[in-house]
């Protein structure tokens, strides 16, 4: 029996001893872009989603280094999608970040989650957002994210663009018929965003879209208190003449 066991331990050992080095070869072959390499080591039995010291997957690494083609062949192998390096970013994250259509595409695709959140509780459309990269909200936006989702500050999608002043981002997200209301954890709307900011494109944006200046934040302002805190005397006038027209 106790030979029985020891032969069992050695081979348990030896098991991990594979998979710890064969997972090794394939993040090296992945981070060199050798993707010949890589299509050899996956016809053994090994572990596609093993794990360097960060946390980083292979296809987490290939999306990272750009390397479509590899990322490709880790979606056809089954890679988990959802698998999250150190700071809680997914392939998908990483993709959106770098700036790459073609792998956020592949990898939304193939069933990536828009809606998943890394360990600061942002989903990858935040990045994309406070990136200003139009085409990548364009292509998220197809694949129906939480449009309304907030994260640990309350924030939307629609507070950051209205915040960064990006008048077609704002315009994209408010074809998807946002909440254009909510408040963050300091009691801002959307509109008190765009009034802080003198964003007077977005201001009109929102106002079309029903957003409602009378909203006090946490210190007790509306936007047009806001406005004046803020020295914004342009929005006071259009905040006045938009009350007028009512």
């Amino acid at each position: 029996m106790k030979m029985i066991n020891s032969h069992l331990f050695l081979l348990v050992i030896l098991s991990f001893t594979f998979q710890c080095t064969s997972g090794s070869a394939l993040r090296s072959a992945t981070e060199k872009g050798q993707i010949l390499k890589v299509e050899s080591l996956l016809k053994n039995e090994i572990d596609i989603n093993s794990k360097n010291s960060n946390n980083e997957t292979p296809l987490i690494i290939a999306t990272k280094l750009g390397f479509s083609d590899l990322v490709k062949l880790f979606i056809q192998k089954n890679a988990n999608l959802e698998a999250q390096d150190k700071f809680g970013f997914t392939a998908l994250h990483w993709a959106t970040k770098n700036r790459n259509l073609e792998i956020a595409k592949l990898l939304l695709d193939a069933k990536s989650d828009p809606n998943s959140l890394d360990f600061k509780m942002n989903t990858a459309l935040f990045y994309a957002v406070e990136d200003g990269h139009t085409d990548m909200v364009k292509l998220y936006l197809e694949y129906h994210p939480k449009i309304d989702y907030q994260n640990t500050d309350g924030n939307t999608f629609l507070m950051l663009a209205s915040q960064k002043g990006y008048v077609e981002i704002s315009k994209l997200l408010l074809s998807q018929n946002p909440n254009v209301n909510l408040q963050n954890n300091q009691g801002m709307t959307a509109l008190h965003m765009a009034v802080g900011k003198g964003r007077i494109t977005i201001l009109k944006l929102l106002l079309q879209y029903g957003a409602n200046p009378n909203i006090k934040n946490i210190e007790n302002q509306n936007s047009d208190m806001f406005a004046i805190r803020n020295g914004q005397t342009k929005i006071r006038l259009l905040l006045l003449e938009f009350s007028e027209n009512k």
